[in-house]
């Protein structure tokens, strides 16, 4: 059997661009805080979308996944940042083609879980470790969980 020379080439490309997939950006980050925890996959680290007001800025994307001891309705992601040699990053952006309100994420089946990515004020991708952020967790002024105890009128927001 002849496998064509494009196939063959299109079947190498492929395995070198597998190879040289990182798996040190493939990190679980995880911060706990009264009555939750939060825990980021990073996927992958990349030069921010060009909408963001700084052209050079570094984009770090991954999953965001909340639970809590009661169900989670509805969770404001912007409680949540990621931290790299004491500078911190911006609120997080939910990875979507449309325009997403973070501040009272709806949750699903008591829990979050949504693609996002924060974006850090530096042109420089490389100097971006997976391996030396912090997801931190500010509750500074606001609420940053609405849970089912919250809604039947019990004080149970985080």
């Amino acid at each position: 059997m002849k496998i064509c020379a494009w196939k063959q080439a299109a079947v190498a490309a492929l395995l070198l661009l597998c190879a040289g997939c990182s798996e040190s950006a493939n990190r679980e980050l995880i911060a706990k805080f009264d009555g939750g925890v939060a825990r980021v996959l990073v996927q992958r680290v990349a030069p921010a979308k060009p909408t963001h007001a700084n052209a050079h800025a570094v984009a770090v994307y991954g999953e965001l996944r909340i639970a809590a001891s009661t169900p989670i309705q509805t969770a404001n992601l912007k409680c949540f940042y990621l931290a790299i040699d004491g500078e911190r990053s911006s609120a997080p952006y939910v990875d979507s083609i449309a325009s997403v309100i973070t501040d009272r994420y709806p949750a699903n089946d008591g829990l979050i879980s949504v693609p996002v990515y924060w974006v850090f004020d530096r042109s420089d991708v490389e100097r971006v470790d997976p391996a030396a952020l912090a997801l931190v967790v500010d509750r500074s002024g606001r609420d940053c969980l609405v849970t089912a105890g919250a809604a039947k009128g019990r004080s149970e927001s985080s």
